[in-house]
């Protein structure tokens, strides 16, 4: 009778423990999932900056326009609009506050012939070695206001 209690707590015990670590696993896809979605509000958000700009400013969004996988490289915009947009840490709502684990190096804007435009948005979530990213690519057609 004993043996079949302790059996009993045995299972009961390894159940509890997989249903925590489910748990854990939940709370990290929805972090990330939020890191994401936030990722994409704030490339729609510069993008949104880009359509309402005269075409003829699109080349003053580049921002580290080299490099590839989150390393990016290049110069950085000073187009307010961007600086705004990046932000600084404590700056509610831009791209350094919003997203973990961000740098200047880690942000992309691409300005292509043809007013193709490309956005890049890399972050790390605490504790992770590799970094996420986010890509949204378009055409800006249009003429000058």
């Amino acid at each position: 009778m004993l043996i079949e209690a302790l059996i009993g707590i045995l299972l009961i015990s390894v159940g509890v423990l997989g249903i925590v670590g489910l748990q854990a696993s939940s709370i990290a896809a929805v972090t990330e999932s939020k890191h994401r979605a936030n990722a994409a509000f704030l490339a729609n958000q510069i993008l949104s900056r880009m359509w309402t700009d005269n075409p003829a400013n699109l080349t003053s969004y580049r921002n580290n326009a080299d490099g590839t996988g989150c390393a990016f490289s290049g110069t950085a915009s000073t187009n307010t609009n961007v600086t705004n947009w990046l932000g600084a840490s404590g700056s509610t709502g831009t791209v350094y506050d919003t997203l973990p684990g961000t740098s200047a190096a880690t942000q992309q804007i691409k300005v292509g012939t043809g007013n193709t435009v490309e956005i890049n948005l890399c972050w790390r979530s605490p504790g992770a070695a590799a970094f996420h990213s986010y890509t949204l690519g378009t055409q800006i057609n249009g003429t000058a206001p």
